[in-house]
């Protein structure tokens, strides 16, 4: 069942594209909506997470996962002391956040049952949606607000009973105390540094013109042989990655005709240190990799696989739930499900964080530090916030795999 609320819904995580104003909350809508009259402790309790919101929205710089991160310790701490959160959207621009400096009088509420994604079953949450007498937009996960937080409260629909909450099939006899909010300070969003793409080295690319099929018939495994370089194409990776990547089309040697795949050559600087074609792969920069194309190792109950391109940490729990860390192109990765059916950081909107002991991580390099630090610590998944046994792992002979293997090696595993 689907309402129209008049209510910015924005991510939590700073990740999720930002909605226009009115919106659709999804679910099962509840019918009753309530007007939660805040007592002193709740009422500054409510202005204290606001001012923090407004502190750290200032500084959030685009794509950070730390900074998601932060903001959603901060709506941590409205569900702990009130029951509800400011809403911290993705573009901060259009933020609905109470930047008055003022203590928060009142709100009226309404929640709704959704469903969450999960790997291996249907999930079901509870969401409370509320606006305050200025307009601005909180949410909660906990059904209504805190008691201790709270005067009293009355119920929309009786007499003298303000709505600072209106829903458009609203009956248009129903008081509407409603506004749309407006913040006094406008956050301006701070500009993204853009890192570029790289080009392709011009000295590299005659060099291959002129002796493409030299290099070609030196590590190619298989037939055919180069007869003569038709193209070479190059760069398109970041700017500050170590490696370039090249391409060579090119004709056989014997018929004249086009090769349908092109072989691939990755250079840092002007070193050639990679030759694909296709799966056959011969790292010349560490040709130790070549002895074996995948190593394994197990120590307590985690295995690392390691190839040329790919570094890969798993586990699984008593659940029977699987945990993968990846080490490949640039990222680093964490994926978990049952059954081959993961959910991956990669995804934003999975919203997925990872506790290690008592501190909570995004995918990237802080958690790459906290696992190699760690012994025999709990690292739990957290979706949206919430955690059970079933994703729960300990690190015992994690940090023994990961020992010798540094957060550049993680990004690019080719450089030992």
């Amino acid at each position: 069942m689907y309402r129209f609320i008049t209510l910015s819904f924005g991510a939590a995580a700073l990740l999720i594209p930002s909605l226009v104003s009115a919106m659709k909350v999804y679910g099962d809508i509840h019918p009753d909506r309530y007007t939660f009259f805040l007592n002193e402790k709740g009422s500054n309790d409510l202005k204290t997470v606001n001012d923090k919101m407004i502190d750290a929205m200032g500084k959030v710089r685009p794509g950070n996962m730390q900074d998601a991160l932060n903001i959603n310790n901060l709506q941590r701490e409205g569900f702990d002391t009130t029951g509800i959160a400011p809403f911290s959207p993705d573009d901060i621009q259009s933020s609905t956040v109470r930047d008055d400096g003022k203590p928060v009088k009142a709100v009226t509420c309404i929640m709704s049952t959704v469903t969450v994604p999960h790997t291996t079953r249907t999930l079901t949450m509870d969401r409370t949606w509320c606006k305050d007498e200025v307009g601005a937009e909180y949410v909660g996960f906990n059904g209504w607000l805190l008691k201790s937080a709270v005067a009293k409260s009355c119920h929309v629909g009786d007499a003298d009973c303000p709505v600072y909450l209106s829903l458009q099939k609203d009956d248009p006899t129903l008081r509407d105390d409603s506004v749309q909010f407006t913040p006094l300070h406008p956050i301006k969003p701070k500009a993204v540094k853009t890192v570029g793409v790289k080009k392709a080295d011009p000295e590299i690319v005659a060099n291959l013109k002129a002796n493409g099929c030299d290099i070609i018939n030196q590590y190619k495994k298989s037939p055919p042989k180069c007869g003569s370089v038709l193209a070479v194409t190059g760069g398109g990776v970041s700017a500050d990655s170590p490696e370039t990547p090249y391409e060579i089309d090119y004709t056989e040697a014997d018929t004249g005709s086009r090769v349908q795949w092109p072989v691939k050559l990755t250079y840092r600087d002007k070193t050639l240190v990679k030759f694909s074609d296709g799966d056959d792969v011969i790292d010349l920069a560490n040709p130790e990799n070549n002895k074996s194309e995948v190593t394994e190792e197990q120590s307590g109950g985690w295995n690392i696989t390691r190839n040329a391109s790919a570094i890969e940490f798993t586990t699984t729990n008593a659940a029977g739930t699987q945990i993968l860390l990846t080490c490949q192109n640039g990222d680093f990765i964490v994926a978990y499900g049952q059954d081959g059916s993961l959910t991956s950081s990669d995804n934003p909107m999975n919203q997925l964080t990872f506790q290690v002991g008592e501190k909570a991580y995004s995918a990237g390099e802080e958690l790459f530090d906290a696992l190699k630090a760690s012994s025999k610590a709990s690292l739990k998944v957290l979706m949206m916030g919430n955690t059970s046994d079933a994703n729960t792992f300990t690190t015992a002979g994690l940090n023994g795999l990961m020992k010798n293997i540094t957060w550049d090696n993680c990004r690019y595993p080719s450089l030992r």
